[in-house]
C-alpha cells in the first residue's frame, strides 16, 4: 500500500514538472516572438540574428497567418527581408486573406523589396487579388512598373471581376490609369455588379478618368 501511495506520489510529481516546463517554454516562445516582432519593426538586425542562430523557426506566423516575411515586407525592411529569405522564409506562404509578401509590398509602396521578392521568384499574386491590384490601389507606379516588366496581368480579375484598372480609377490615380492602359488594360471589363473602371471613377468623383476611360472604350471598338 505504502509502496503504492509513492508511486502515486511520483507520478503527481512528474507530470507536475511535466506542466511546468511546458508552461516555461510557451512563455519563452511568446517572449521570443514578441523580441523578433520588435527587432523587425525596428530593423535591428543583430537581435533577429541571434534568435534564427538559436532556432527560432523563420516561417512563424502570427493569428491572422503573417508570417515574418509578410511583416517584414510590409513595413520597408530591406536588410531584414534579405536574412529571413536565407534562412529559409518561405515566399510562396500566403496568410489567411490569400496574401504573400510581395503583395504586401506592393500595397505599401515597399519597391525595394519587391525588387528583391520578385527577383527570388514570388509569385505575382494570391489566391483571388494580385500584387498589380494592390499597387494599383494604393498608387505605386514604380512597383506597377516592376509587376509590369515581370509579366503581371493587366487585365486578371477577382472572383468579383475587379480589375487592377477599376481600383486605380475608383482612388483617383489617374497616371497609374495611363500606365495601365498603356499595357492594354480592357476599360470595358465589368466586375459582379456591373460596373465598368469609368463608373467607379464616377463613384469616386473623379470625372476627368471617367472621361479618359470613355475615350480609351471607344478606342478598343
Amino acid at each position: 500500500m505504502r509502496n503504492s501511495l509513492i508511486k502515486l506520489k511520483m507520478i503527481r510529481i512528474f507530470f507536475a514538472i511535466l506542466l511546468f516546463v511546458g508552461g516555461t517554454s510557451a512563455l519563452l516562445a511568446s517572449s521570443s516572438y514578441d523580441d523578433m516582432l520588435q527587432a523587425i519593426n525596428t530593423g535591428n538586425i543583430s537581435p533577429i540574428k541571434q534568435l534564427l542562430a538559436k532556432g527560432f523557426y523563420v516561417n512563424t506566423t502570427d493569428k491572422s497567418g503573417n508570417t515574418l516575411l509578410m511583416i517584414a515586407s510590409r513595413d520597408g525592411q530591406l536588410k531584414v527581408v534579405r536574412i529571413l529569405l536565407d534562412a529559409g522564409a518561405k515566399i510562396h506562404q500566403q496568410n489567411r486573406y490569400g496574401d504573400n509578401a510581395l503583395m504586401l509590398a506592393a500595397l505599401h509602396g515597399r519597391t525595394g523589396v519587391a525588387r528583391l521578392l520578385l527577383k527570388k521568384g514570388s509569385p505575382l499574386g494570391g489566391r483571388d487579388w494580385t500584387a498589380l491590384m494592390y499597387a494599383a490601389y494604393g498608387g505605386h507606379e514604380r512597383i506597377i512598373q516592376l509587376l509590369l516588366t515581370h509579366g503581371a496581368k493587366v487585365n486578371r480579375q477577382t472572383r468579383h471581376g475587379v480589375t487592377a484598372l477599376m481600383l486605380a480609377a475608383k482612388n483617383g490615380f489617374i497616371a497609374i490609369v495611363d500606365q495601365l492602359l498603356t499595357h492594354h488594360a480592357n476599360p470595358a471589363l465589368e466586375n459582379a455588379a456591373g460596373e465598368t473602371a469609368a463608373t467607379l471613377a464616377l463613384s469616386g468623383g473623379n470625372t476627368d478618368i471617367a472621361e479618359r476611360l470613355r475615350h480609351a472604350s471607344a478606342d478598343e471598338r
